[in-house]
């Protein structure tokens, strides 16, 4: 997918967003964005589930001790992301989500 250089525009129509498989199931819901650490910004994955959502309010970690979580919160790479619309991110065909 071609990222615009809108990013500002991108990153909060990407917010809170369905995530839907290529055959149409719903898997969850976007929580939260990585971004790249070179100084270009570029999105590289988009947290969903449970774990992410409390990684957004910055109480993971606190959380993640006291529960001993073992799993981080789950991330979706952004070559996985075939486009999106005003309700949902679509996947590409082929890429598979463990739940």
């Amino acid at each position: 997918m071609k990222q615009e250089n809108t990013t500002t525009r991108n990153l909060e129509e990407l917010l809170y967003k369905k995530i839907i498989t290529a055959d149409g199931k719903l898997i969850g819901h976007v929580f939260d964005i990585q971004l790249s650490r070179d100084g270009e910004h570029r999105i590289t994955a988009l947290m969903y589930g449970h774990k992410s959502l409390l990684f957004r309010l910055h109480t993971y970690e606190l959380i993640a001790r006291v529960f001993r979580f073992k799993q981080k919160p789950k991330t979706i790479p952004w070559e996985a992301i075939e486009n999106f619309d005003h309700a949902a991110v679509h996947l590409k065909s082929g890429y598979e989500i463990e739940h």
